[in-house]
């Protein structure tokens, strides 16, 4: 049998297996869906449950792209109000008057993890937040490009990978590494890792995509050997997408469906 038919073979028994969200042809039908068997339940909590497919549901909304309109809103904050560094200063003084970083990255009561992870983004926090002894908030703002982080790798980390340089705390390797991370230059400043976990999965578009690289690259293998050799990335990935059970079936389930078929 071929890669191509044993994919179609796999993709076809687990979409038999799996809730068919085609009948939902309107958002009003996704709508009804939802009050149906999710109601109250947030797009997280939506989009974690395993135990009634919710996952499967908020994975079919995101591809129609009716996440907005049947899902409720996101209880994220939103800090659109805050235009400028001043406007951010002002509202670390009203909330968070004298909280260190680690203190509010660490706050979700009151929302002090969401107001750091914004002026992170913004890449204010060094002009907001008090400095921090912490190594790993060193500043790293006079790296405006790519091309000044590589040379700041190559003059300070030169020949470290990735998982020694992110241990690092001795030169603050730790806090480049997350510093690489937040810009979204790692895979351009440091050298490929040979650790599965770092891999590109971004070409996997489809269930049907990652049923084939699980064949030709992980053929057979269990959940539980994904996980402990070198297929760990790719089983976190599919875990992310929602797709784990369509890809690796359990072999309990799997055992249950033999006994059926028996």
């Amino acid at each position: 049998m071929s890669v191509d038919e044993i994919v179609k073979s796999i993709v076809e028994g687990c979409t038999r297996q799996r809730n068919d969200y085609s009948v939902l042809r309107t958002i009003d039908d996704a709508r009804e869906y939802y009050v149906d068997n999710f109601s109250g339940m947030s797009r997280m909590e939506v989009m974690r449950d395993k135990e009634n497919a919710g996952s499967g549901f908020y994975a079919y909304l995101l591809r129609k792209g009716w996440c907005g309109a049947v899902l409720p809103k996101s209880k994220k904050t939103d800090y659109s109000f805050i235009k400028t560094v001043d406007d951010a200063k002002r509202h670390y003084e009203l909330r968070f008057a004298g909280m260190s970083r680690s203190r509010l990255q660490k706050d979700k009561k009151d929302g002090g993890c969401g107001f750091y992870h914004f002026l992170v983004k913004k890449e204010w926090n060094d002009a907001v937040l008090p400095e921090s002894k912490n190594v790993l908030h060193r500043d790293y703002s006079a790296l405006k490009t790519v091309d000044d982080a590589r040379r700041y790798y190559s003059d300070n980390f030169a020949g470290m990978g990735r998982s020694e340089l992110s241990a690092d705390t001795k030169r603050c390797g730790g806090g480049f590494y997350v510093f690489l991370s937040t810009k979204g230059w790692r895979d351009a400043v440091l050298p490929e890792s040979e650790h599965a976990d770092y891999k590109d999965y971004s070409k996997i578009k489809t269930v049907t995509d990652a049923v084939r690289f699980y064949v030709k690259v992980f053929p057979g293998m269990s959940r539980t050997a994904l996980m402990t050799h070198k297929g760990s990335g790719f089983y976190q990935f599919l875990k992310r997408m929602g797709w784990l059970d369509a890809v690796v079936p359990s072999r309990e389930r799997s055992r249950r469906k033999k006994l059926v078929d028996l």
